[in-house]
């Protein structure tokens, strides 16, 4: 082959691989209605018509224990209240317990060893407020709807209530940590609120066990006729303190 055709032959393979590579250009990802993104940025209204949201799960209470029976006046009472209630009260509680949902769901998935906790308390009020579709940038804006509360992100022996300050020193998730995240989504100043806990060491997985079931427990026995929260709380520590789960907790541990 001469140089004149290796050159030509050259140019020719080079101009084709310029067009294969203009041809495998990435199209802009563009969001269909009624659909999601990832990181949740869809404002709730855009995805639910009507602002008809999902009512969430209904936990039945226990059966067969005279003690947890529902029948009671007072009860009866408030459910005559509940179904007087206006529409748009209920709405705001769905809308906010939908959010959540979608925030909660999301966090779950990234929120794992390596990513810093500024990092997923920003996800989670960039999540809130965008599905709320109030960024709190105006005055008054954030008294519409948004965050309950500050987001609650909890490592191992801090039970509650710390959340990352900006210039503070930065704080990691490690794999052996045990991770509690509480957030509040609020609709019209109707707040829903939420926790969940993470671990990722497998020695952790009988003690969630053991903190999801009480927690069921607790749900189960509430009831609007209930005298105070202690009932709540026999309960759910009476469960938890069942040698079962107690053996089972400390085997992990080891």
């Amino acid at each position: 082959m001469s140089r004149l055709e290796v050159d030509t032959h050259l140019k020719l393979t080079s101009e084709g691989k310029k067009k294969k590579r203009k041809s495998n250009k990435k199209k802009k990802c563009r969001v269909l209605s009624g659909q999601q993104t990832i990181p949740p940025r869809v404002a709730l209204p855009n995805l639910f018509h009507g602002h008809r949201y999902p009512e969430g799960e209904i936990v039945e209470y226990v059966a067969n224990n005279d003690d947890l029976r529902c029948t009671t006046a007072e009860e009866l009472r408030h459910l005559s209240v509940v179904k007087n209630m206006d529409d748009e009260f209920l709405s705001d509680y769905r809308k906010a317990a939908e959010v959540h949902r979608q925030v909660r769901q999301y966090v779950q998935t990234i929120a794992k060893p390596g990513i810093s906790m500024s990092q997923l308390a920003q996800e989670i009020e960039d999540g809130v407020r965008a599905l709320t579709d109030h960024q709190g940038l105006e005055t008054g804006d954030a008294l519409k709807a948004g965050m309950g509360f500050p987001t609650g992100l909890c490592l191992n022996n801090v039970a509650a209530h710390w959340t990352p300050n900006p210039g503070a020193k930065e704080v990691i998730l490690q794999c052996d940590d045990v991770l509690k995240v509480d957030f509040g989504v609020h609709v019209s100043g109707r707040i829903v609120d939420s926790a969940f806990t993470m671990a990722f060491n497998p020695a952790y997985d009988n003690l969630l066990a053991a903190v999801k079931a009480t927690t069921d427990t607790g749900l189960k026995v509430s009831k609007a006729a209930l005298h105070g929260v202690c009932k709540i709380n026999h309960k759910s520590r009476k469960l938890a303190s069942m040698p079962e789960w107690i053996t089972s907790v400390r085997q992990s541990k080891k």
